[in-house]
């Protein structure tokens, strides 16, 4: 007999949302406080994008998208604290300026900072925080033994008096430049790059190494996000059927494990996924979901990896789903990787599936019983919502997750 031991720490999660997206998105005014837009939004920090999409789709819709789609630039810096609250620096990218920071460092273990909308998010053992003297509150620890508490210090470096000369801010520069002194790495975006001209098919070389904007004196690494490609033939794609994961919560928390695992294969790239499989079902016992009426298909798998803002993420998800509209049997799944910035709270990840057709095409007795009630077929058809989609939050990337099942409807 094998002793494998226990598994410690807490048990990973994953959320699952059944909703249905709005028939029409202003680019201008997108929804905030919805899923599954609040979700891109809440993850600032994010280094992996994937898009999984049916091969004949993707030949039909992604000239068009490339050519509206944004490139991304962000650079790689070495800098300490102190260097953030100095000169242009300060007044151009935190005053004024519009960027997203985030140090090197494993949340829970070492002192990580990030930036984002002028707030400074410190986490720091307790050692570092009692040195600095600066005012915070303890940060969860997930209930873990013999681990000494840690404290996160949030300062809104956009307040009027943050500025040099006020004592409360001279006090954050005096821990800055003799306790939190050491330099280094941090991730670098600014959001105030001009980048409407700068496209995916025609992206400027380096934007953001001039030597006129304040971050130039640090040297600065310039990377660009490029997208890699995938094609996997003969993939073995299960129906999408919605009544089962609307018939009741235990049939659609298992439907949504299934259906879940299948979209992280086929990202992997895994054989046991293709309709030319062959192998020793005493080797691999997985088998497709609903594989006896599973179409084989060919698809395509986009990638970008790098240091990727949410608001890219959100207008990638906008072009996509705009571009599906006059295919109704389209369906495309946007797959997240996030990088941690809690040792407990946030997520890893989520992954957001469009599925085909309108929602009164999924459902043929939900589409009649609308007509009815609406009394005119016309009245009835303008009434409908959008199309469905299916939402996978993941706290953690630990097996078996704990699967708590939503259904949302937008409005």
């Amino acid at each position: 007999m094998f002793d494998f031991g226990k598994e410690d720490g807490v048990a990973s999660s994953c959320y699952f949302t059944h909703g249905t997206l709005p028939k029409y998105i202003d680019p201008e005014q997108p929804p905030a406080s919805k899923k599954p837009f609040s979700t891109i939004m809440g993850q600032s920090f994010t280094h992996t994008v994937d898009v999984l999409l049916p091969e004949e789709l993707y030949e039909l819709i992604w000239n068009d998208i490339e050519s509206k789609l944004s490139s991304v630039q962000y650079s790689r810096v070495i800098m300490s604290l102190s260097a953030l609250l100095e000169g242009d620096f300060f007044n151009s990218y935190i005053k004024s300026g519009n960027i997203l920071m985030l140090s090197e460092g494993r949340p829970g273990v070492d002192n990580v900072f990030s930036l984002k909308d002028g707030i400074l998010r410190l986490e720091l053992a307790k050692e570092s925080y009692e040195r600095a003297g600066l005012v915070g509150k303890p940060v969860r620890d997930g209930g873990r033994k013999h681990i000494k508490t840690r404290y996160v210090v949030e300062l809104n470096l956009r307040l009027p008096s943050m500025l040099h000369g006020k004592k409360g801010f001279e006090r954050i520069v005096w821990a800055f430049k003799n306790v939190l002194n050491n330099s280094i790495t941090w991730l670098f975006y600014d959001f105030e790059v001009k980048e409407d001209s700068v496209t995916c098919a025609q992206a400027n070389t380096n934007p953001l190494g001039a030597n006129t904007n304040p971050l130039a004196k640090h040297h600065p690494l310039v990377r660009s996000v490029a997208r890699a490609i995938r094609r996997s033939n003969a993939v073995l794609v299960p129906p999408f059927n919605l009544s089962e994961v609307a018939s009741d919560r235990a049939t659609a928390k298992d439907w949504a494990i299934e259906f879940h695992e299948w979209l992280s294969l086929v990202l992997l790239g895994s054989h046991s996924v293709r309709a030319d499989n062959r192998m020793d079902s005493y080797l691999c016992r997985y088998s497709v979901l609903s594989e006896e009426v599973a179409t084989p298909t060919n698809l395509v798998h986009l990638r970008w990896s790098g240091f990727l803002p949410a608001p890219w993420i959100r207008t990638l998800f906008f072009e996509f789903v705009g571009a599906c509209k006059a295919k109704p049997r389209a369906w495309l799944a946007l797959n997240v990787r996030t990088i941690r910035t809690e040792a407990v709270q946030g997520l890893d990840g989520y992954t957001i599936f469009r599925l085909p057709g309108s929602s009164g095409e999924n459902s043929k007795d939900n589409t009649e019983g609308a007509s009815e009630a609406d009394g005119e077929g016309e009245k009835g058809k303008a009434a409908r919502p959008g199309v469905d989609y299916m939402l996978w939050e993941l706290a953690s990337y630990r097996w078996p997750a704990v699967i708590s099942v939503e259904r949302v409807t937008a409005r």
